[in-house]
């Protein structure tokens, strides 16, 4: 039993909340026993497994009294497990389907976008080197343990020419002179779903890039969607496409 925030695996465990360690020593952090269950589901490499006092017996877990353990959560109401994964091994994959996001800063945004891109088959995520970080807690959470099976990198967007050389279609969902309802695209091609920033959508460096603009019609005057729920439904349409 743990009962000191100086242990040292208190002391660890507590560092990987911070973006500079988790990528100093290569781990993140979990919480919750549906994330655990999921990262087991999905052959993560779980290296540390911390109950609060009280919860059932893990294989290899160490126990911290309630104090010492609900100061080492950054949840409001904790659930009793704590665990220290090592980062995600990303292999390379051939998609016909990639969601890039330019400078997407809102952790749950960006986990929120990771769980629809698993339901609607992007199983491939590029983000810009700006984007917020993957392994943020907040990230994790809104992803539901999608993240845990999504191929995600980060990379310049200089990637971009890469996919057009290789006969990628590039759709930027973003409000132009020329831009076209996303219900006017009916040819199913390979392709790009490029996102923006929450706040100031997609830069006019990438548009260059852009094959289509492309917006989601709406019946109500709105000024915009929110970044998750464009890329949602941008994924659902285009993914459905069959001719």
């Amino acid at each position: 039993m743990i009962t000191s925030t100086s242990n040292k695996i208190y002391k660890h465990t507590k560092s990987l909340y911070t973006k500079k360690y988790r990528y100093k020593f290569n781990e993140f952090i979990i919480e919750g026993y549906k994330l655990f269950n999921e990262a087991k589901r999905s052959n993560l490499n779980i290296k540390q497994i911390i109950l609060r006092e009280g919860e059932d017996f893990i294989d290899g877990c160490v126990y911290l009294d309630s104090k010492t353990f609900n100061s080492l959560s950054e949840m409001n109401n904790p659930e009793g497990i704590i665990c220290v994964v090592d980062f995600i091994k990303q292999t390379h994959i051939n998609a016909d389907k990639i969601l890039f996001l330019e400078n997407i800063n809102d952790p749950g945004n960006l986990g929120t976008i990771i769980r629809s891109a698993e339901a609607f088959g992007y199983n491939k995520i590029v983000l810009s080197d700006n984007s917020c970080d993957i392994y943020n807690l907040k990230t994790i959470r809104s992803g539901m343990g999608s993240l845990f099976r999504t191929n995600i990198s980060y990379a310049n967007i200089d990637v971009l020419k890469d996919y057009k050389s290789s006969g990628f279609k590039i759709y930027e969902t973003s409000l132009e002179k020329n831009s076209k309802s996303i219900l006017e695209i009916h040819n199913k091609e390979k392709h790009v779903i490029i996102i923006g920033n929450e706040a100031n959508g997609i830069s006019e460096e990438i548009k260059k890039y852009a094959d289509e603009f492309l917006i989601i019609p709406m019946d109500n005057i709105t000024e915009s969607l929110n970044a998750s729920i464009a890329a949602s439904l941008s994924m659902f349409y285009l993914s459905k496409l069959t001719n």
